[in-house]
């Protein structure tokens, strides 16, 4: 698994490839961590899923603790880039209720900053 953070705005943008399951949830959930603790600022959270092949219950429980954390100051979450075997993973874990889907990054920015939104997944 590769991530690479970018915060825009009181966006954080996570850019995830590769694998996510129990051998990454730990080194992922310390980065997303770190990143929003560096960026107090940071209000909403931005998963890039476009090169993630296979996600687990691992990955969706850094996840779903990285939403709750935002909500909780009434950030939102969305995803952009999802491919068919991650869409299935979050439909069937109940997340798509809790996040929304942008075609693009820009698009997800604008939305978030702007307190509009895109599509429920």
């Amino acid at each position: 698994m590769q991530v690479e953070l970018e915060v825009n705005g009181r966006c954080l943008i996570a850019r995830l490839s590769g694998e996510i399951d129990l051998n990454v949830a730990d080194n992922l959930r310390a980065q997303l961590e770190q990143a929003l603790n560096d960026n107090p600022n940071v209000r909403h959270l931005i998963f890039n899923t476009r090169n993630v092949s296979f996600l687990d219950s691992s990955g969706l429980g850094v996840i779903l603790g990285r939403y709750k954390r935002i909500s909780t100051h009434g950030g939102k979450m969305a995803f952009t880039g999802l491919q068919d075997p991650v869409r299935k993973v979050l439909e069937l874990s109940g997340v798509t209720k809790l996040s929304y889907q942008f075609s693009t990054e820009e698009e997800a920015v604008t939305n978030l900053e702007q307190g509009g939104m895109g599509s429920e997944l």
